[in-house]
């Protein structure tokens, strides 16, 4: 967290509850889940900021099955029901791929 601070960066982890609250219909309700931390909260945001910073670090590597466009949510689900792949199927904007 502290490079992505440093760097200017925004760090906003997109959650299969933020896309499906894009998804949501107008009038309709969210119901969110969230842990209650409790007396944790210092924990966990110092664990948080520890594991973004290894991460920025290039110390801890994720392990991506695939990649696919934020367009192509269908077929990433129909991975996620396939089943037999190692690691997390991130989804990525336009802007991420012409990074690339």
């Amino acid at each position: 967290m502290a490079a992505a601070k440093r760097s200017g960066l925004k760090v906003i982890p997109l959650t299969l509850g933020m896309v499906m609250l894009l998804k949501l219909k107008p009038g309709g309700r969210q119901l969110l889940l969230t842990p209650d931390l409790g007396a944790d909260k210092v924990w966990y945001r110092q664990t948080l900021m520890e594991l973004l910073d290894l991460l920025a670090n290039g110390a801890l590597k994720p392990l991506v099955a695939a990649r696919i466009p934020l367009m192509e949510t269908a077929r990433a689900h129909e991975l996620l029901e396939r089943g037999g792949y190692a690691g997390k199927i991130v989804l990525v904007t336009e802007a991420y791929e012409s990074e690339e």
